[in-house]
């Protein structure tokens, strides 16, 4: 590059140099000038984001308006009042219209009656008699598909309606929309599948009640659960809203059974509590969710653990009661059902408790029927009471001919066997000192009493002891019962100075027939 070319360059560069640097100076003359007004970048940034939110507004508000250009065909349909025409046709009367409509009613004797069976009474009945064989037909077509999803599930048909009622539990009344049918018609010829058939929600009646018969749910609850149902009716349009209808009906009532237990066990645990359950159970933490478990027969020293549990069964969509059995060698459950009409965790608790006592006495009578004592000791037999009240608690009784020498029954509040006798000879020493030797020694056997329902050793064990204790108080009665007729025999011979044959014979008979260890007292 030659010397003049050089400085050509170099010149030009100046040059570019000294404009950028008068233009700098500039923007920060008019910068300090304008610096406490608005900038007018800000200004222009602002103007473009609020033109790009009404353009926005725009495009949405045209496709509102498309939207709505489609859904006004469906004006073009009659709506009829179907509700209040069912509810005409069905109980002949107007509830459901405006008070004024009274001024030009039929007079009372005649009445709504009048006007529905007169000359059009033929027509309303054969419009009816049309609704319920749709109604028939509907229900056909939904039938197998319920019995295979749910169980215990009613259907059937009065007055144009459809009943759909799960016993116990709760009732659902729905109607069929007879413009559905049309729609349907049409959509059949067309090929549309978008018009199915509808229904409409009449009336929801829950089943289930609390103990003393006040009502699980209060107005505005059902007013609430009314909503949804027919929200449900109404987003199953696409399809038969029916069983899903019966899946919310069958959720939303084992979850209420569940929810309501849980609240009465609360109370039955809480420490205000004064009632026959205060501090005999247990309410237990759920493993998971949905799981109510109560523990009963409650003692620190029990490695046994007798329970109820309440759970949700999400395949047949109910609120399974199980009671259930505990220990470190064995455990088993019993199905129990809940009475839904009048819902009490306390009756569930005593039915649990005398099941389960009812249990252990009839396992302690199939080992007693195996003994020998009952071939051994004549007049000896057994017998099982079984009180009709509740709660139940069974009794097992071994008695002689004349009195009851060893009762035995299992106490549903603690899961103890309590030992007693129904006879007037349990004012004998002898057997009252029995008694207490061996609630003493056996006091822990007794109280875990329930493990004879798995464990067949302990079982025997304890069939043993008692079959000792049997002997001994069946010992006690005979020797008390000597006594009397020595005692008899003596003033009948200070009186007649002869002896009597008849209690000669007894004391003999006792002598023949009973155990070997007081055979010689009784003959002496």
């Amino acid at each position: 590059v030659s010397d003049e070319l050089r400085k050509r360059k170099l010149l030009r560069y100046i040059n570019e140099t000294r404009q950028r640097l008068i233009r700098l100076l500039v923007l920060v003359s008019w910068h300090k000038a304008e610096a406490k007004k608005v900038p007018v970048v800000e200004q222009c940034m602002l103007l473009l984001q609020n033109c790009e939110n009404y353009t926005l507004g725009l495009r949405t508000a045209s496709d509102n308006l498309a939207f709505l250009h489609d859904e006004l065909r469906n004006l073009l349909q009659p709506k009829y009042d179907t509700e209040t025409a069912l509810d005409i046709l069905c109980s002949s009367k107007l509830p459901l219209m405006p008070s004024s409509i009274q001024d030009v009613a039929p007079d009372a004797q005649g009445g709504v009656a009048e006007t529905t069976t007169g000359a059009d009474g033929g027509d309303g009945n054969a419009a009816l008699k049309r609704l319920s064989t749709a109604t028939y037909m509907k229900l056909l077509d939904m039938r197998d598909a319920l019995a295979d999803s749910f169980t215990g599930i009613d259907l059937r048909v009065s007055n144009g309606r459809a009943h759909i009622t799960c016993p116990d539990m709760f009732e659902v009344i729905v109607a069929l929309d007879p413009m559905a049918l049309h729609l349907k018609e049409r959509a059949n010829k067309s090929d549309d599948a978008s018009a199915a058939v509808q229904w409409s929600l009449q009336e929801v009646k829950l089943l289930m009640s609390l103990c003393g018969g006040k009502e699980i749910l209060s107005a505005n609850q059902m007013a609430k659960m009314k909503f949804q149902l027919q929200q449900v009716l109404a987003e199953r349009r696409e399809k038969d809203p029916i069983p899903s209808v019966v899946q919310y009906m069958k959720e939303l009532t084992s979850k209420l059974v569940l929810y309501t237990c849980s609240s009465q066990l609360n109370d039955l645990v809480a420490e205000n509590y004064k009632g026959k359950l205060r501090k005999l159970i247990k309410k237990e933490d759920p493993l998971q969710p949905g799981q109510l478990r109560c523990l009963y027969w409650v003692e620190p020293q029990k490695d046994i653990r007798t329970y109820v549990e309440l759970s949700l069964d999400d395949k047949d969509f109910k609120c399974n009661c199980r009671n259930k059995y505990q220990s470190t060698s064995s455990n088993f459950e019993m199905e129990m059902k809940i009475d839904t009409q009048s819902i009490s965790v306390e009756r569930v608790i005593w039915e649990g408790a005398s099941r389960m006592s009812e249990m252990i006495i009839r396992c302690l009578r199939e080992k007693f029927s195996e003994k020998e004592i009952f071939q051994r000791i004549n007049h000896l037999g057994m017998s099982l009471c079984t009180p009709s009240c509740s709660p139940r608690m069974n009794k097992l009784e071994i008695h002689t001919a004349d009195s009851c020498v060893l009762g035995m029954t299992v106490d549903i509040y603690t899961g103890r066997l309590l030992l007693s006798s129904m006879s007037n000879q349990w004012s004998n020493s002898r057997m009252v000192a029995h008694v207490r030797r061996f609630n003493a020694k056996f006091a822990h056997m007794l109280a875990c009493v329930s493990e004879s329902l798995v464990n067949g050793v302990y079982l025997a064990q304890l069939v043993s002891h008692l079959i000792q204790l049997l002997e001994k108080m069946h010992s006690a009665i005979i020797l008390e019962e000597v006594g009397c007729l020595v005692w008899s025999e003596r003033k009948t011979r200070f009186r007649e100075m002869k002896p009597s044959t008849e209690t000669a014979t007894r004391i003999l008979d006792l002598a023949r027939s009973n155990l070997d260890h007081c055979r010689e007292l009784i003959l002496l």
